[in-house]
């Protein structure tokens, strides 16, 4: 299910919330002139933050950060306008960094 927010304050964009199944959230997206602008932001079911990043014009712009499930970090990278700006950060379950992706 999806529930769509229009700001009064804000009419270029729009935000989708989505939920899963069993309620909770599933994540927070928004849209504006129909491409990804914004904050982003996706849940495990279990309600633990998947993933935050955030996107311009459509494209990947700063930090993106994946979780596991257990909370904690799974990849760190930063983007400007799609284009990788730095190496990547791959984590293990446990927060300990594994690798550099350049």
């Amino acid at each position: 299910m999806y529930v769509i927010y229009r700001s009064n304050i804000d009419d270029s964009r729009t935000m989708y919330k989505f939920y899963w199944d069993n309620g909770k959230l599933q994540g927070i997206s928004f849209f504006k002139d129909n491409l990804k602008d914004g904050l982003w932001i996706r849940y495990f079911d279990n309600g633990s933050l998947s993933f935050e990043g955030y996107f311009l014009n459509g494209k990947k712009n700063g930090i993106q950060k994946t979780y596991f499930p257990n909370g904690k970090v799974s990849i760190i990278e930063k983007y400007k306008m799609d284009v990788k700006t730095a190496p990547s950060f791959l984590y293990d379950s446990n927060g300990v960094i594994v690798g550099i992706d350049k």
